[in-house]
């Protein structure tokens, strides 16, 4: 028996020597095969239809691939496509909160007959225009893993898209959030002081990440960016601070001190952009190399700011029909 089994281990090892070069190869081949299939399915993974700052500033631009959709009030209202420096409309109506998701652009449309606001899905030519979700909150909505995320009387839900399976989020009062990793990332109040935090999707592993925060923050790769702000007695105003750390909550560290006096921020992967209302200019800083410029004059506290493919789109609140434009460089 143990000279079966001597022979057959042998007869084994024979084999493998022979066709070694071939084992190696479907070794590789296997390998190369599993790679490509994660990559296909990181690449779904998170997929979103516009980012935290953006949507939080109103949505009224967003992009995908070299695909930049914009929004324009007053006489000429509607969703534009701009191409080649040439904008291009969509179509009509008073939009807000632009998502652009795998070839279909989701927003909010307010109903001038009932006055009620609806999220709108269409394709990114303007037809099959349709009726998502009827009398929906004029809050942000977020796109993201075949999920629609909006607010109805003040309840975080989620809806496929596909219009199956709605389900409530939370009860709590989100004042801002985005979604990564099956967590919704969040800030609250908890009636004293604003909370960020994060949790499943299902509700479960509560974890609080810092507390005395704006309502400003964007997750960007496995850091989250975030402004703190604590009230200074001694000169009795609040100051700001820009931290990142990781998505758990570790490896807190300060980028920059920012003015007492910020309004409107946009916070993307290279640089932050605020509006410091001592001035009413618009400035950029760049997290790489640490250089901080003013970009633009004469805007307001509430300027909405979007940025989308190094453009920015900003908008006085103020003024009805009023979108412009500025091209940027953020190397």
């Amino acid at each position: 028996m143990k000279n079966k089994s001597l022979m057959l281990l042998l007869k084994l090892k024979e084999y493998m020597i022979k066709y070694k070069k071939y084992l190696i190869i479907a070794l590789i081949a296997i390998i190369i095969f599993i790679s490509i299939l994660i990559l296909i399915l990181n690449s779904n993974k998170n997929k979103i239809g516009n980012s935290v700052s953006n949507l939080y500033n109103g949505g009224i631009a967003t992009v995908e691939g070299n695909k930049v959709y914009y929004i324009k009030y007053g006489e000429n209202a509607g969703i534009y496509r701009l191409k080649n420096k040439k904008d291009k409309k969509i179509t009509d109506g008073t939009a807000y909160f632009l998502n652009l998701y795998k070839g279909y652009i989701y927003y909010v449309e307010l109903n001038e007959k009932t006055s009620e606001f609806n999220i709108i899905k269409m394709e990114e030519n303007g037809k099959k225009k349709e009726t998502f979700i009827k009398n929906v909150d004029p809050q942000m909505i977020t796109v993201v893993d075949n999920w629609v995320f909006y607010f109805q009387n003040d309840k975080l839900y989620k809806i496929r898209t596909s219009k199956k399976d709605k389900i409530k989020i939370t009860e709590e009062n989100i004042l801002n959030y985005t979604i990564k990793d099956d967590y919704i990332y969040y800030i609250y109040h908890n009636g004293e002081r604003n909370i960020l935090a994060r949790k499943t999707l299902e509700g479960k592993n509560f974890l609080k990440l810092a507390e005395n925060v704006s309502t400003d923050f964007e997750i960007i790769g496995n850091k989250i960016y975030f402004i703190e702000q604590k009230y200074n007695k001694d000169i009795q105003e609040y100051e700001y601070k820009l931290f990142n750390m990781k998505t758990n909550g570790a490896k807190r560290k300060q980028i920059l001190a920012l003015p007492n006096d910020i309004g409107e921020i946009n916070i993307t992967a290279k640089a932050l952009y605020y509006i410091n209302t001592e001035d009413n200019a618009l400035y950029q800083y760049k997290y790489k190399k640490g250089e901080q410029e003013r970009l633009l004059l004469e805007l307001k506290n509430n300027t909405s700011i979007c940025i989308v493919k190094n453009i920015i789109f900003y908008k006085d609140l103020d003024v009805e029909d009023k979108v412009s434009i500025l091209k940027i460089d953020e190397k």
